[in-house]
């Protein structure tokens, strides 16, 4: 919305315009101004995105939430449009969260490690210091929406006033874009999902405190101390 400099919704059209999904005639295909999304590392992403200096908006959140969200999604996800068209089954996944967090500690996830993810963006970044990257926080969306639009804005050259970045905001909020997501009219149809389940289920920033033990808490605190010893972010979200 902040590119296009509008309010519509464009859920049905760009929610998975990633460069591992698509193939390059689709990507090609888009018009300007392309907003595309990626879970990639940066040395997997296309050269032009160092050469052409393309503005990178880096979303990260505490690894703790990220691992109950994959698990909902892994255990949830039926299929998953292919790079040519056509939906693609992915491995049916039922295992409790005990044994999935354990995986995902160890990185024994698709897209591998989330902790590898957040060191290799850091490396990769201090090697092009010519890139153009906003470093944003799922956690700083949610406290402090109306502060991150205009951040957003101003990062994308936008100019904004404080209204159009409050419009935006509750535009994007959680439970409004949960509501439309339900609409047949407006659905993402790129992935299917298992009963009861489906894109967007909590948004909320603390709710993996309901999922760990405390000795899952401990545990996790020590493999995050350990792996992400050299990391900027170690004590962000200790």
């Amino acid at each position: 919305m902040v590119a296009h400099e509008d309010l519509v919704y464009r859920n049905h059209l760009e929610r998975l315009n990633q460069p591992e999904f698509r193939s390059t005639r689709y990507l090609d295909s888009l018009t300007s101004p392309r907003v595309m999304s990626s879970h990639l590392h940066l040395r997997y992403l296309p050269r032009q995105v160092c050469t052409n200096r393309t503005k990178i908006i880096l979303l990260r959140r505490n690894p703790k939430s990220v691992a109950v969200s994959y698990y909902y999604m892994t255990k949830g996800m039926r299929s998953v449009e292919g790079c040519e068209g056509g939906l693609v089954t992915v491995q049916d996944y039922d295992g409790r969260w005990e044994d999935y967090l354990q995986l995902f500690l160890d990185g024994d996830v698709p897209y591998g490690s989330y902790f590898d993810y957040l060191l290799d963006w850091e490396t990769e970044r201090t090697k092009h210091p010519e890139l153009q990257v906003l470093d944003l926080t799922f956690e700083e969306m949610k406290q402090n929406p109306v502060p991150t639009v205009l951040k957003v804005a101003k990062f994308l050259g936008k100019e904004m006033t404080r209204q159009q970045a409050m419009s935006i905001s509750d535009a994007c909020n959680f439970q409004h874009l949960k509501t439309r997501d339900a609409d047949d009219e407006t659905r993402c149809m790129d992935m299917t999902w298992k009963e009861g389940y489906g894109t967007y289920r909590k948004g909320e920033t603390q709710e993996w405190k309901k999922w760990f033990t405390t000795a899952q808490n401990v545990h996790f605190d020590k493999v995050f101390a350990r792996k992400m010893a050299t990391s900027q972010h170690l004590r962000e979200w200790s």
